[in-house]
């Protein structure tokens, strides 16, 4: 699901699959900031590289002692999260 924010400046848009900022739109002249996801390319925007970033040796993670088997970029980004709270 997306979501708006906006002040007098901004217009941002968040998705909660993989917590993405998907838009930053400049009020005074509509310029975007942020990659539109062209899937010929590329096909996200931001999203949170949890817990970690890149590709793993042999797709394994050590931390604490501990062996940890994981994807490209964690597991983060593929997961939908909760928009918690919105403020004027």
């Amino acid at each position: 699901m997306d979501y708006i924010l906006e002040n007098e400046y901004l217009k941002v848009t968040v998705t909660t699959l993989g917590a993405e900022l998907k838009s930053v739109v400049r009020k005074t002249d509509g310029v975007e900031h942020i990659w539109q996801a062209d899937p010929a390319v590329w096909g996200f925007h931001t999203p949170i590289m949890f817990p970690h970033c890149g590709k793993l040796v042999d797709g394994k993670l050590e931390a604490k002692g501990q062996i940890f088997e994981d994807a490209q970029h964690g597991f983060a980004r593929l997961m939908e999260h909760d928009f918690v709270e919105q403020t004027d």
